[in-house]
């Protein structure tokens, strides 16, 4: 949980492809949707957005780095 009205980014999720801020949707408004989270996006931190993070020392604090890398993948 981030901010919870949509500003940080903390919380962005794909929904069918695209990148949002899941503190601004309800499950029951994506019934049926396909929803890939930070943890869902590769198990072994494998994916090329992580990579480029990872050998870059981009993360620092780590809280807004999920939807960081979500925003991008």
């Amino acid at each position: 949980y981030g901010c919870g009205n949509g500003a940080c980014g903390a919380c962005t999720v794909d929904i069918d492809g695209a990148a949002v801020r899941a503190c601004q949707v309800t499950i029951g408004a994506i019934e049926g949707s396909f929803v890939t989270t930070i943890e869902g996006l590769s198990r072994e931190r494998d994916h090329p957005v992580q990579q480029a993070f990872i050998a870059n020392s981009v993360p620092q604090c780590g809280y807004c780095i999920p939807g960081i890398i979500m925003a991008a993948a």
